[in-house]
């Protein structure tokens, strides 16, 4: 199955809505409001485009445009018939097939004639003229936000797939874990302090040292305040 445009999506998205369940529904709704709303009606392989200034460049893109529409959704509806998403009903009538749609709000306007391809006028046609029910499987491709079975059973190996590869990096990280951890512990165990008989000797030395230099320093302070005192008495005696 082919890739549907977002403007195709649309159009699908209204048939189904509309189309889906109703034993009546006409397929010419499929063009939603073209033939209606617009200033266009088709009749016998002719589309008639009817102009307020028909030299202008303004109309003719208008042409160009409307006409590009119906033969988009003209390709749409073909291809969607041919594979059974949508089922034409044969009905057998007496009543005289209808040849033409459109060519509203033609009032005080020129109308110009243009032949369409021979393809798309026999699917207008078949619009105008069938009943068509939509398949369920055109109906499961809307739900399923238009992906297929294989869109989706990708979808579902690339989800495993990601869950695989983030098994995998986890794995490895435990195992680089393991065996980083004792190593660090080791080497953090190595940084503790221990001391031997002759650094812990060297170590009570250079504190007794340091005690021994305080307290020859308060001495000396001690013996200068004495001297001053003792001066001062003899001064006043």
């Amino acid at each position: 199955m082919r890739k549907f445009s977002q403007t195709e999506q649309k159009i699908i998205i209204n048939l189904v809505n509309h189309a889906n369940g109703n034993l009546s529904y006409v397929l010419a709704n499929a063009y939603n409001d073209i033939f209606y709303q617009r200033r266009v009606k088709y009749s016998n392989g002719e589309l008639v485009f009817y102009l307020e200034n028909v030299n202008t460049l303004s109309e003719l893109d208008d042409i160009l445009s409307i006409e590009k529409e119906i033969i988009d959704i003209s390709i749409l509806i073909d291809y969607l018939i041919k594979n059974r998403y949508i089922i034409i009903i044969e009905d057998p009538s007496s009543a005289d097939p209808l040849t033409e749609i459109g060519g509203f709000l033609t009032n005080g306007l020129t109308p110009v004639r243009k032949k369409i391809d021979t393809n798309v006028a026999k699917i207008l046609d078949n619009a105008m003229n069938h009943r068509a029910f939509v398949s369920e499987d055109l109906v499961q491709l809307v739900q399923n936000n238009f992906k297929t079975v294989e869109d989706m059973a990708l979808d579902e190996a690339r989800k495993q797939t990601h869950y695989s590869r983030k098994s995998v990096i986890f794995a490895i990280i435990a195992v680089v874990l393991s065996v980083i951890i004792p190593i660090l512990s080791a080497l953090l165990s190595s940084n503790v302090v221990k001391l031997d008989s002759e650094q812990y000797e060297q170590l009570y030395n250079c504190c007794a040292d340091y005690e021994k230099d305080v307290d020859m320093t308060y001495q000396r302070q001690t013996d200068t305040v004495m001297e001053v005192i003792y001066i001062d008495t003899c001064i006043k005696h």
